[in-house]
């Protein structure tokens, strides 16, 4: 089963420099991001589907791209306002994840 360092060793191994360059230009905080294109997050999307628990924890991590694929996974019926909450106020800033992982 797929753990949260599994992943996150995953997402850095697929990360681009351009890619992290292309998010910052667009506001993204470089800092926080390892550069893993859309397309590459939804190949690890389908791989842990299903996986709400896994896609909460993932986006606790408070990376752009694990932030991104959360929002891809998680189960939306399964979230509380609580949740919802906090996903939004972490995505401050973030437009890429506020515009389209929780929204």
């Amino acid at each position: 089963m797929p753990t949260v360092e599994s992943i996150m060793l995953r997402l850095e191994s697929m990360g681009r420099e351009r890619t992290r360059r292309m998010y910052a230009r667009h506001g993204m905080a470089a800092e926080r991001s390892f550069g893993v294109s859309v397309a590459d997050l939804k190949k690890v999307a389908k791989t842990i589907r299903g996986e709400h628990d896994l896609a909460c924890a993932i986006y606790d991590t408070g990376n752009l791209d694990a932030m991104y694929l959360a929002g891809m996974v998680a189960d939306g019926s399964r979230m509380t306002r609580k949740q919802l909450d906090g996903w939004a106020r972490r995505a401050k800033g973030m437009s890429m994840v506020a515009e389209n992982t929780v929204a």
